[in-house]
């Protein structure tokens, strides 16, 4: 079965939840996470200490984010 990375764009609220509510999908091996982007980094810190697995790539920028395709599915969390 294929793995599909994921990338999260926006790590506050609605990006902590679908992080959440994918930790289970990543114990599994069904999805990495493989992006997070967020003007704030503590946001993104706070996903990445809630999931210890995850070792993304990280944007501060979303203009940088969206120079090139960056995993199979997309998360618009904002």
């Amino acid at each position: 079965m294929k793995k599909f990375t994921v990338a999260i764009l926006g790590c506050g609220g609605r990006g902590v939840v679908f992080a959440q509510n994918m930790v289970s999908k990543i114990n599994e091996g069904k999805f990495e996470i493989t992006t997070l982007c967020d003007p704030d980094r503590a946001q993104i810190d706070n996903i990445i200490t809630m999931c210890p697995s995850v070792k993304p790539q990280i944007f501060l920028d979303v203009d940088e984010f969206f120079k090139e395709k960056r995993a199979d599915i997309m998360v618009i969390a904002t």
